[in-house]
């Protein structure tokens, strides 16, 4: 059984349903509990220095942002190759370099 507050009301999930006009109230209120209170800021300032810390240990992900970034590098230059031969490069292509 989970339990949801909303406001001063309590409400389970296994014998209510919250309407959508709840959920936002619920979403709203804890996205600004989370960016306004000094304990939010301080929460999401560790959560991203621990996301950060993990993710720089991490030698499968450093080697995916390696790869994607040489093969953007690729892409440039290809674009750059096609361009100068008077080829077209679609724009949506283009918007993404």
């Amino acid at each position: 059984m989970c339990l949801i507050f909303i406001g001063v009301k309590l409400y389970t999930t296994n014998t209510m349903k919250l309407t959508k006009e709840q959920k936002q109230l619920f979403v709203k209120s804890h996205g600004k509990w989370l960016s306004e209170s000094l304990f939010g800021k301080a929460l999401g300032r560790l959560f991203t220095i621990a996301v950060k810390k993990n993710l720089n240990k991490d030698g499968d992900f450093m080697k995916s942002l390696k790869d994607a970034d040489n093969e953007l590098t690729a892409l440039r230059d290809y674009v750059k190759k096609t361009e100068k031969e008077g080829r077209p490069v679609p724009s949506y292509i283009k918007k993404y370099l």
